[in-house]
């Protein structure tokens, strides 16, 4: 199983292994659209998707983890613009401004999307991107927990707290997510 910072060509399991998140991933979000015909809030479906993606990602520190959350981040935007605001970029730009007083956090959201999947390409082909790597998981974390205090309901505040103070845990026990197999501090 490949995992964060490997370099080399990936094998083959490991590429059907990529091609079943991708699929899975593009899946839950073809389901999070068919959920508004249900009533529920596919919006909000898509960036629990995305929040499970990102912790399991850092928890496990497996690149495919990593490709799955990138694809539901995608999958989040497209249902969010698509569902939410009617595919209007304008719309959604003003509904950015009115909620979190900024709307060109709008363009935050893009560059974030933008730069996950172009991460997960490079990781799941196994180049080294160590340093692509870090900057894509710090400016994902200030996203996903602004996202989370921005967005969330109360109970959606709480669960997306909590699963940040788990991973702020995991990172300071010494666990370094992103790092190859052998390289981490923890004792054995």
């Amino acid at each position: 199983m490949m995992t964060y910072g490997q370099s080399g060509n990936v094998q083959f399991p490991a590429r059907r292994l990529g091609r079943l998140w991708l699929l899975v991933g593009l899946t839950l979000t073809l389901v999070a659209f068919g959920l508004a015909e249900l009533g529920v809030d596919p919006v909000f479906v898509s960036a629990w998707l995305v929040v499970a993606g990102w912790v399991a990602a850092e928890w496990s520190r497996n690149a495919w983890a990593w490709v799955f959350a990138a694809v539901a981040m995608a999958g989040h935007a497209a249902v969010a613009l698509g569902v939410a605001h009617g595919w209007s970029h304008a719309h959604a730009l003003a509904h950015t401004q009115a909620v979190s007083g900024f709307g060109p956090g709008l363009y935050v959201s893009y560059a974030v999307v933008v730069l996950w999947v172009f991460d997960a390409i490079i990781g799941a082909c196994g180049l080294p991107w160590r340093r692509l790597h870090t900057l894509t998981r710090g400016f994902v974390a200030f996203v996903v927990f602004n996202a989370t205090v921005v967005y969330g309901t109360w109970p959606g505040k709480v669960l997306g707290l909590t699963a940040f103070g788990v991973l702020v845990a995991v990172w300071w026990r010494g666990r370094q997510p992103g790092l190859p197999s052998g390289s981490s501090s923890r004792a054995s």
